[in-house]
């Protein structure tokens, strides 16, 4: 049996008006097909001020939060002694909303299907740096209620999909998740990205998987799109921002009859100078277009295959293989967890970061 402190810190809320603040939870021993994780590092991502700021997916309170995590396993549960052994690294993406499993603590609870063991060639920061960039893209694409892709049967994909020159728009490329999802329909066989972000990025999306790549700001944005499309609709379209005005209308016109639409929740909305969220949108799309909302976390609540391997057996695969590159890494200073993952959040809601993965050290 492992040691470790009967509590540990985690960053969270205590009520609907507490605000993000440091509190003492009690560490938890790993069940049956768990194991328990010293964090090490912790990314800050879009989707904490989602949550905080609207007091979006709170089941109770005290809260914890964060999404994305590497740490070393302290403790392995029944059912994964043959799998996982103390000292291994791993990352995970923790989905569930579960507090014992948050990022923004000393220890998470994980279960087996939230952990992907970080291979000796990896540096544990850059794996937290693909890990997202990785599961909710593959998610979206390949999950049957989703735009629904067939899956490839390994990484990267051993045959040429039957879509393979299909054009696919990617708007917000220059996002963790807009890069994420261009290098996996690169790495899976995909080779008509039209990539939507700002001019700076070009040369690098280009280097990464995209065919082409246009400056959202551009008063001809609509016609350059259509045109590398080949003057048809877009088939297949994945909004990475969701902003109602300055993306999802954006893309309503350049889909048709047969497209379909992904939109990452939530849906921003300007008004009044302030932004608002919603989890829908009012957007009317051409008759005939398949609009998804998708909760890239949401894959947790399914028993099947993509669930099973998603973590354990395919991230593990593109970071062993080195399918991905990471993000550049900003680590965020401070004295303690609460003051930089304040730091990160505020950078996030400013604006301020761009094609940077975001992380603070835990342990």
């Amino acid at each position: 049996m492992s040691e470790y402190p009967a509590t540990h810190t985690a960053i969270g809320l205590t009520s609907s008006t507490s605000g993000l603040t440091s509190f003492r939870c009690p560490t938890e021993a790993p069940g049956p097909n768990e194991v328990l994780v010293k964090v090490t590092w912790a990314a800050v991502v879009p989707a904490e001020n989602w949550q905080i700021d609207f007091q979006l997916f709170i089941p109770s309170y005290p809260c914890s939060f964060g999404e994305v995590l590497t740490g070393e396993v302290v403790e392995v549960g029944s059912g994964l002694k043959d799998e996982f052994k103390p000292g291994d690294l791993i990352a995970s993406v923790s989905v569930g909303g579960i507090n014992k499993g948050r990022a923004f603590q000393e220890y998470a609870v994980l279960e087996k299907f939230m952990v992907a063991k970080i291979p000796p060639n990896v540096a544990p920061q850059d794996a937290i740096a693909i890990i997202d960039n990785f599961t909710s893209p593959y998610y979206t694409l390949f999950d049957p209620d989703n735009i629904g892709l067939p899956e490839p049967t390994d990484l990267p994909a051993p045959t040429i999909p039957a879509e393979a020159e299909i054009p696919i728009l990617v708007w917000g490329g220059g996002g963790n998740a807009g890069q994420g999802f261009i290098q996996v329909l690169h790495i899976t066989g995909y080779k008509n990205i039209i990539a939507v972000s700002s001019y700076r990025h070009r040369e690098y999306l280009r280097s990464i998987g995209a065919a082409y790549t246009f400056d959202y700001s551009s008063e001809t944005i609509i016609e350059d799109i259509l045109e590398a499309a080949g003057g048809l609709p877009v088939k297949y379209a994945i909004d990475a921002i969701t902003d109602e005005e300055k993306s999802l209308r954006l893309i309503a016109k350049v889909v048709g009859e047969g497209s379909t639409v992904a939109y990452f929740l939530p849906v921003q909305v300007k008004k009044d100078g302030k932004t608002d969220i919603k989890l829908e949108t009012t957007v009317k799309f051409p008759e005939g277009t398949r609009a998804i909302p998708v909760a890239a976390g949401f894959y947790y609540k399914k028993d099947n295959k993509m669930k099973k391997e998603l973590q354990p057996v395919l991230v593990r695969k593109v970071l062993e293989k080195g399918l991905m590159k990471p993000n550049r890494i900003k680590e965020l200073d401070g004295s303690n967890l609460l003051e930089k993952v304040l730091k990160g959040m505020d950078l996030l809601r400013r604006g301020q970061v761009s094609r940077e993965r975001l992380i603070a050290r835990v342990a």
